[in-house]
């Protein structure tokens, strides 16, 4: 850090007047008093300036040092060689009472050459000819002292600072609520702390170090208490608070049903620090307790339940009531959560909290279902006959689906798809392994859920019969005989691709599917409110008959003299069959549906034993 010198002249820049030469007084009153008076200090100025260029004015002293006509570079030599010695001795610095020691040579300092020889350069040069020349004529007559000055190097001295700063700062400590590792809370006492500011020490030390005077220095510094901000008894109230609050489980209510949030899920959320106007207390994690309460999402949260209808031998008997849902807002009731704790951290009795969210209507209330019920109409019916066999599970992948789909509501608008609206096609669930049309052979023991087409062709010909609006269908490979020529529909699924079979309510109320299974029967009835349809079919048109033929193969794998049929013959062609459905009071057309089916020639096959 360089302090820059500070040039004292004489004590009177303006002493009284010295007796001049004779030549000089002469001339004064040769050329009239006035005019000479003015002259001289500016001629006498330019004459010691043009003298002096480059050098100390006359009787300019430095520190006592006189360096008058001397260039820079000489007067800085004299400085050097005449000026005590400032490197040698140390700084003590005792610092709240504890003392150490830094060599004046490790901070560089020492006069401030520079700057001295810079200030004396600078008597009777401020560029005004008539200032200067009075400058020049004082310091002449009376002489200029420049003081000395002291410096040190700013990059050690800094660091020093520093240094001190870090030795006199103590951070204090407030006091806190530590968690033990078995769960319970701890107290630990506060503390003050200390601490002295650098720009202090700054002109602490500024005032020993830039003094010029030689050998030892010392300085004391005491640094200033920082008192600390949490007291133990806050933080005791803090942790009987936290205490208080996982006490106990905490239930969370819609005024209906009840759902708990564990203590343990409360232990977990809790924390301590500032928050709000508080100075400390117990702050509670809302991200711990978002995960707790999306735990009991599942639970809380539901999907409202329309109304359904009950059925006896004579048709609609009754109404299942509808149930509400309900949408849980995990952020409100979070809030709810952490303002309920709070109160019962405070010494309230809070044994629960509402649920925040909001429910939601059914689209078919229990009231309207009761309206409807005595208007129920059977809309449409249809039945497939089969054999039970291992090709379908004995009828379990056939009757399984169709109880699953038994009293499914259809609202208005809404779309029934076969896969998406049957229960889980898994073993678990009583289906097995059946047959399967692949690559044109019908093949045994390979499809889960062998034979559900059956299920799937009676749902969409009660569906068409209807007069509904019908949406997604494919007949089989080969023609079936036990279904409608034209009019079957095959699903299946695999893991690159899915064929539905689907159809709208295109009505104004709703429908409800009912189902009725028995030892190789499956049934659909539609019912519904009166909709007029008046369903009509064209005779299938066949086009492109080709015959099957029935074909042997011999297999030692069977005994000589018998046989076993493994496919039967199905003979292709092509079907056409319409559907029309009209209004049955205007006699508008609702639908015009043209349904086009191919099927495949498919030869019988009969193995005959040679074994």
């Amino acid at each position: 850090m360089r302090s820059p010198a500070v040039a004292t002249p004489g004590a009177d820049l303006a002493p009284r007047a010295p007796a001049l030469p004779r030549p000089v007084v002469a001339a004064l009153f040769a050329t009239g008093v006035l005019a000479a008076a003015l002259a001289i200090p500016a001629f006498v100025a330019a004459g010691m300036g043009l003298t002096l260029d480059g050098r100390v004015m006359p009787r300019v002293s430095v520190a006592g040092l006189d360096v008058g006509f001397l260039t820079a570079a000489e007067a800085e030599a004299r400085l050097r060689s005449g000026l005590a010695d400032l490197t040698t001795g140390d700084l003590l610095i005792t610092l709240d009472g504890t003392s150490s020691a830094v060599s004046f040579e490790s901070l560089g300092r020492d006069h401030d050459f520079a700057a001295l020889v810079s200030a004396a350069m600078a008597v009777g040069r401020t560029g005004n000819p008539w200032t200067d020349g009075q400058h020049r004529l004082a310091s002449l007559v009376a002489g200029t002292q420049v003081s000395d000055a002291v410096s040190v190097d700013q990059a050690p001295f800094d660091r020093l600072v520093v240094d001190i700063a870090a030795r006199a700062f103590a951070r204090p400590q407030d006091a806190a609520v530590v968690t033990n590792p078995d769960g319970t809370y701890a107290v630990v006492p506060p503390s003050a702390g200390r601490r002295l500011h650098p720009d202090d020490i700054r002109v602490a030390l500024t005032a020993v170090l830039l003094a010029p005077q030689t050998g030892n220095a010392a300085v004391e510094l005491a640094s200033e208490a920082v008192p600390f901000e949490v007291t133990q008894r806050q933080a005791a109230e803090a942790a009987a608070a936290a205490r208080a609050m996982f006490a106990a489980p905490l239930q969370l209510t819609d005024g209906a049903d009840a759902y708990t949030l564990a203590a343990e899920d409360i232990h977990a959320a809790i924390g301590f620090g500032t928050e709000g106007d508080e100075p400390y207390g117990v702050v509670l994690n809302r991200t711990t307790l978002s995960g707790a309460v999306e735990q009991l999402a599942e639970a809380i949260q539901r999907d409202p339940t329309d109304a359904g209808f009950t059925f006896a031998a004579a048709g609609p008997s009754g109404v299942v009531p509808a149930v509400r849902g309900r949408q849980l807002d995990v952020n409100g009731t979070v809030e709810a959560i952490v303002a309920g704790l709070h109160r019962r951290g405070a010494g309230r009795d809070v044994s629960g909290v509402a649920l925040s969210g909001a429910f939601v209507e059914p689209t078919l209330s229990t009231a309207d279902a009761e309206a409807m019920l005595p208007n129920l109409v059977r809309l449409s019916t249809w039945s497939t006959s089969y054999v039970p066999g291992d090709g379908n599970g004995y009828g379990a992948n056939i009757s399984i689906p169709a109880v699953d789909l038994d009293g499914m509501v259809i609202l208005p608008g809404e779309i029934f798809d076969f896969w998406r609206d049957i229960d889980p096609v898994t073993p678990e669930h009583g289906y097995t392994y059946g047959g399967a049309i692949i690559g044109g052979r019908s093949t045994g023991g390979v499809a889960l859920a062998g034979g559900i087409c059956s299920t799937s062709t009676t749902l969409f010909n009660t569906a068409l019969r209807a007069g509904l609006q019908m949406d997604s269908r494919m007949n089989h490979y080969y023609y079936i005989d036990r279904y409608p020529v034209g009019l079957d529909a095959t699903v299946f699924e695999t893991d690159y691709f899915s064929q539905t079979m689907s159809f709208t309510n295109d009505t104004q109320g709703p429908l409800i599917i009912r189902s009725y299974t028995d030892w190789g029967l499956v049934r659909f009835d539609l019912w519904g409110l009166p909709i007029n349809r008046v369903v009509s079919f064209t005779n299938p048109i066949i086009t492109n008959r080709t015959y099957a033929v029935e074909t042997y193969e011999y297999t030692s794998s069977l005994p000589a003299g018998t046989s076993q049929r493994v496919e039967y013959m199905h003979h292709g062609f092509d079907v056409t069959v319409t559907r029309v459905v009209t209004d049955g009071t205007t006699g508008e057309v609702v639908h015009h549906n043209t349904y086009d089916s191919s099927y495949k020639t498919v030869n019988g096959i009969t193995l005959v034993g040679t074994g």
